[in-house]
């Protein structure tokens, strides 16, 4: 089978000009053929008008909470939605299988090839056991209260088990700065397993490691009376705050960003090889729960590995990375696209060490092959009505 269109995204910034891609029955990619730009035809080949991509990668999603599609306000604040999700979240077994389902299901049709999820339950491995969607599983730990830590670690342990069991992928993760006793903190700091942690994600986060007040620092108090927020919540970043509490030969991928400073960037590339180190944007979400967006111009110069995710419905309106990228080119036009797509694909199938499968049009491999249209092809732009078809 052979496939072309007015461009083909290879990776490595190489856009091939009615570039011809050929593959196997199993779709794994024999050849890839540079036209100089001249249309070519050959036999048993389908042409198409827009940009032929490598499958999207994912690296940040909670399909465990795709019942909750439309169930919160926007602008709530992190606070807010924290405290606002345990009453939500449960409902019948059900209906929670079906949308879990269902969204998957929406994720494989968006372009979605791989997918590094957060889990606090076993709710989606009967799913992602069947799905043609590849999963990392990050058993989420958190727990502010010290004599909880060891319950929080043996319920991550057994959905571990859960999963591994289930023959899929898994590891254990904390969730964010303010949320773990340092029991917890203590378990990360000596593991050695690859990281997915929510970082300076709102305000309120960074305001109770700046004044140690605030949204945050009540919600502490609320949830953990005997928390000495004086004496735990260091008055520094929450990033720096991470940092020494984390494994620096680990891969960490740090979620959000939003509130992330230039000084931070360095102090993580000073605690991190670059190999190891990882930033996921989930714009829509972000705009979604605190209506911000993080500064990701700020990441490119910096030239720091940038990945996309989607979060949860809990917290955005769909589980698509094309659409995450629309976004950031709205905010960011500046960004090109050769960008925005390795952030889509190469990036995040390193991060979740699947790059000699995903992430790039090369022989060899088997990315998967995305179909966008309605795309600025003079400019090499996305536009608002872009669209992503699953060719292979």
């Amino acid at each position: 089978m052979r496939f072309s269109a007015n461009y083909v995204y290879t990776g490595n910034n190489s856009f091939l000009k009615n570039g011809i891609i050929e593959v196997n029955s199993e779709g794994r990619i024999i050849k890839v053929i540079d036209t100089q730009g001249a249309p070519i035809e050959l036999s048993s080949m389908q042409y198409f008008n827009g940009i032929l991509v490598p499958g999207f990668v994912n690296t940040h999603c909670h399909l465990e909470l795709s019942h909750l599609k439309d169930k919160l306000p926007t602008s709530l604040g992190m606070r807010k939605f924290i405290e606002t999700i345990p009453s939500i979240r449960q409902t019948d077994p059900k209906l929670k299988a079906k949308q879990i389902k269902t969204q998957d299901a929406i994720m494989f049709s968006n372009g979605i090839k791989a997918v590094a999820d957060i889990s606090n339950t076993c709710d989606t491995i009967a799913v992602k056991k069947e799905s043609p969607i590849f999963y990392h599983s990050f058993m989420e730990v958190f727990g502010i209260h010290p004599a909880k830590a060891e319950a929080a670690l043996l319920n991550a342990r057994t959905n571990l088990n859960a999963f591994q069991n289930a023959g899929l992928s898994a590891s254990i993760t904390p969730h964010a700065s303010y949320s773990l006793s340092q029991q917890l903190w203590d378990f990360f700091n000596n593991s050695n397993q690859i990281i997915s942690i929510h970082n300076q994600e709102s305000k309120a986060e960074k305001k109770l490691f700046g004044t140690k007040s605030g949204d945050m620092a009540e919600f502490v108090k609320h949830i953990s009376p005997n928390t000495n927020i004086a004496n735990y919540y260091h008055k520094e970043s929450a990033l720096k705050f991470i940092l020494n509490k984390l494994n620096p030969q680990n891969k960490t991928l740090f979620v959000h960003n939003v509130f992330t400073t230039e000084e931070d960037i360095a102090v993580a590339n000073e605690f991190c090889k670059p190999e190891n180190l990882y930033w996921s944007f989930c714009p829509n979400s972000n705009i979604y729960i605190e209506g911000e967006m993080p500064n990701l111009s700020l990441f490119l110069n910096k030239n720091q590995n940038i990945t996309i995710g989607t979060d949860s419905l809990a917290s955005n309106t769909k589980l698509s990375v094309l659409a995450e990228l629309i976004t950031i080119q709205e905010h960011f036009p500046k960004i090109s696209l050769d960008k925005l797509l390795d952030w889509a694909t190469i990036n995040g199938a390193n991060f979740l060490g699947l790059e000699k499968n995903l992430g790039t049009i090369e022989p060899g491999k088997k990315p998967g092959l995305n179909l966008i249209t309605g795309v600025d092809l003079h400019n090499l732009k996305l536009r608002p009505n872009s669209k992503v078809k699953v060719i292979l």
